[in-house]
């Protein structure tokens, strides 16, 4: 498996202004999905080399991540970590205002959720490795992923 980012722009400015929340009962989705093919697999054409496209199998077109999407897979991330936070038997929990700031800044249509990923393990990851390492966060602790304007992503306890 093979992923590129090649097109993206023309992904973007093709889906740039639908809402995949809305019901598409006239078929809009089905001209922009069908444009996007043909705009991107031509580029994909001019770009690559003949010998290598007729070594893929199968190409395939992905639609830009929206930010309903992004909220899951920050979710999920989370949702994650705490898997391996069961290990210390620590347990994390997030506000929406966390998941809200993550989400957002975390959102970028053009590049989908690889930096939402680095984003969590710069922000939260490695924030919550330096508390239990400086022994603010210990074996054993609830503790909540907060938000506030005024100092970033925070871990608060939460009494037991």
């Amino acid at each position: 498996i093979m992923t590129s980012n090649l097109g993206s722009h023309i992904i973007q400015e093709n889906f740039e202004g639908f809402d995949s929340a809305q019901p598409d009962s006239n078929g809009v989705l089905d001209e922009i999905v069908d444009k996007t093919k043909i705009e991107a697999f031509d580029l994909l054409k001019q770009t690559l080399r003949t010998e290598f496209l007729n070594r893929i199998d199968e190409t395939v077109l992905f639609q830009p991540l929206r930010i309903k999407e992004i909220a899951k897979i920050v979710q999920f991330q989370l949702r994650s970590y705490n898997e391996l936070l069961l290990k210390r038997n620590i347990i994390m929990t997030a506000t929406q205002d966390a998941l809200d700031y993550l989400t957002n800044k975390g959102y970028d249509p053009v590049f989908g959720a690889r930096p939402l990923k680095r984003l969590i393990q710069q922000e939260v990851l490695n924030k919550l490795s330096k508390e239990i390492l400086a022994g603010t966060v210990n074996d054993g602790d609830r503790i909540t992923l907060d938000y506030f304007e005024e100092s970033g992503l925070v871990f608060r306890p939460i009494d037991k």
